[in-house]
């Protein structure tokens, strides 16, 4: 796993988002022994290590001037009217369209070729995609609540939500 944080902290280093992103969903696949899988439960997302998922954050937000990674996520969605234990569609859908996850239509969640790796373009808490490790074709009609909460259950983690404090405790 080491070599692994380390590859994402070379790319957020050097402003290689796209690495970066897919890096941090080979890494989240990886600590919930998932690769096989390609996706997260809800329950699988609750259950990740705290360390790692800790350090991917952290990196994030360094690296990006605060701009990415999931605490700044969890803030946009508990802005739109979403919450760390139930969010409705309605929330989370104000989620994706504040952070441009939605096409220009509205209509679907953007395909991974689409994510938008232009620091200076993309909005704040665009990135780390969700779409690589939730196990969802994306498509807004068809898009499942276990989905969304396998997202939102990284962003309630104790490792976003807490302290290094906290965790020493553990």
């Amino acid at each position: 796993m080491e070599k692994e944080l380390k590859d994402l902290e070379r790319y957020l280093k050097e402003r290689r988002w796209k690495e970066a992103d897919k890096t941090t969903a080979y890494i989240l696949l990886k600590i919930g022994d998932r690769n096989q899988k390609g996706c997260l439960s809800e329950n699988e997302a609750d259950d990740l290590p705290w360390k790692p998922l800790m350090a991917i954050n952290d990196l994030w937000q360094q690296y990006s001037n605060n701009k990415f990674g999931y605490t700044i996520q969890k803030q946009i969605l508990l802005d739109c009217g979403g919450s760390l234990s139930e969010t409705r569609y309605k929330h989370f859908e104000k989620f994706a369209i504040r952070v441009k996850w939605l096409d220009e239509n509205g209509n679907n969640f953007i395909k991974d070729n689409k994510y938008c790796y232009d620091y200076d373009k993309a909005p704040e808490g665009h990135l780390p995609s969700w779409s690589r490790y939730i196990g969802i074709g994306w498509i807004k009609n068809f898009i499942s609540g276990w989905s969304i909460m396998t997202g939102i259950a990284i962003l309630r983690h104790r490792a976003i939500t807490g302290t290094w404090e906290d965790y020493i405790k553990r």
